[in-house]
């Protein structure tokens, strides 16, 4: 075994001895320039959100600090306009607008319920071989046929307005709901209308499988005031068509 050699130290010599270093202390100038350096970065910090910040300034700046310093007030007079209570007038209007918004979904449901009922559009779609009860004619080879529901429940078949509204004097049947074929579809790729809703051109040119006058049905009234430049006849809707045939 080796002797562990001897680290000379000053006055030491000879004498085993470990060197060790005493931390630096800041002295006052020191401690000075870390101030400054702080104070010149808060310095650059400020100028730089106030350079990049909109219409802001050094002083309002300050007065928007002081402002979040202030406890809120407790009086509404006090606060400003668009945060005081609303007006009796504005509460007005405000609950007109909530009986509008009530009334356009009240009309809303009404269309709604006036569409076609499931029941009535899987007979329209079922039966493609049904025949008039009125004058025989075979329905579904009609391109205006209409599939007419009665408030008794029964559904019949046919193939101009002209026998559903006879059908109707003739039975003393009231029509609940009908469902009438768009002008342009055909009945082997059939497009239903519901004829409350639909648009309509009264005593039109001819109309293959129908009986004079003829009505040709549209989903818009443009639509159905485009044909009847084309056409002739006269624009009406659902309310119209029927008094048409009284």
């Amino acid at each position: 075994m080796t002797d562990k050699p001897a680290i000379a130290g000053p006055g030491l010599a000879g004498e085993d001895h470990e060197y060790y270093a005493e931390p630096a202390t800041l002295t006052g100038r020191d401690t000075a320039g870390i101030v400054v350096a702080l104070c010149a970065l808060l310095l650059i910090g400020v100028g730089g959100y106030i350079w990049l910040t909109p219409g802001m300034s050094l002083a309002r700046l300050f007065s928007r600090g002081a402002a979040s310093q202030r406890p809120p007030s407790q009086h509404t007079d006090q606060l400003p306009p668009t945060e005081k209570e609303p007006s009796s007038s504005a509460t007005s209007d405000h609950l007109a607008a909530g009986e509008a918004t009530s009334a356009g979904k009240t009309e809303e449901r009404a269309l709604l319920s006036s569409a076609p009922t499931k029941e009535l559009l899987a007979a329209a779609n079922g039966d493609r071989s049904a025949s008039c009860p009125r004058c025989g004619m075979f329905a579904g080879k009609s391109y205006t046929e209409v599939v007419a529901q009665w408030a008794d429940g029964s559904i019949t078949h046919h193939d101009s307005w002209v026998c559903v509204f006879g059908w109707a004097k003739d039975k003393g049947l009231t029509l609940k709901n009908a469902a009438v074929l768009e002008h342009g579809a055909t009945p082997a790729a059939p497009k239903w209308l519901a004829a409350s809703s639909a648009a309509f051109v009264y005593d039109t040119k001819s109309i293959k499988g129908s009986m004079s006058p003829f009505v040709a049905a549209f989903a818009t009234k443009e639509a159905a005031s485009s044909a009847q430049t084309s056409d002739g006849g006269q624009l009406t809707d659902w309310e119209g068509l029927k008094q048409k045939f009284k």
